[in-house]
């Protein structure tokens, strides 16, 4: 991949498709931060994502990796919930 831009609009569902090798995974890592690209930056908002404090990019940022899913038994409550911690303040609790 030579050159990446992406445009999302607020609640908009975005899919990316392609042949198996055409870097869809790689993009997505250094998206998410688990890449770091030596050669391209990737920008939330004009910013570069890794300038961005963990927590604060957690806030504006999030994956669900199908590695991860497993064969855990999650129903979409759980999912939805393990993102919520960024967004809520020291005070808040899950319920």
């Amino acid at each position: 991949m030579d050159r990446v831009s992406l445009h999302v609009a607020p609640g908009e569902v975005v899919g990316l498709v392609g042949p198996n090798g055409a870097g869809k995974s790689t993009l997505l890592r250094t998206v998410y931060r688990a890449l770091r690209s030596t050669s391209a930056r990737v920008l939330l908002d004009g910013e570069d994502v890794w300038r961005i404090p963990a927590k604060h990019l957690a806030r504006r940022l999030a994956a669900v990796l199908r590695e991860t899913a497993g064969d855990f038994e999650l129903t979409v409550y759980d999912v939805v919930a393990m993102g919520r911690p960024p967004q809520a303040g020291l005070r808040r609790r899950r319920r």
